[in-house]
């Protein structure tokens, strides 16, 4: 839970509210997962778009196998 925690006992459920500073380590806990979950999400989709449709056709081995990607962190190229 991002603000509140929730505790269960025998008898009742407590709800205790977060400090400020626990609310928002979660809530960027969250976005980070988020943004890793749709980035390895967009990985799998290009490669899915992009992989040959028959490896064992003889230009495969004559085509490139890397990709750019430009992103925050500057140009990559990967395999």
């Amino acid at each position: 839970m991002l603000v509140q925690n929730r505790t269960n006992t025998a008898k009742e459920v407590i709800w205790s509210a977060h400090t400020l500073k626990k609310a928002t380590d979660n809530k960027d806990a969250l976005a980070k997962q988020l943004f890793n979950n749709l980035f390895d999400w967009l990985v799998i989709m290009m490669n899915r778009t992009i992989e040959p449709k028959d490896y064992n056709d003889s230009n495969f081995m004559n085509t490139a196998k890397t990709i750019g990607l430009l992103d925050i962190f500057g140009f990559e190229n990967f395999a």
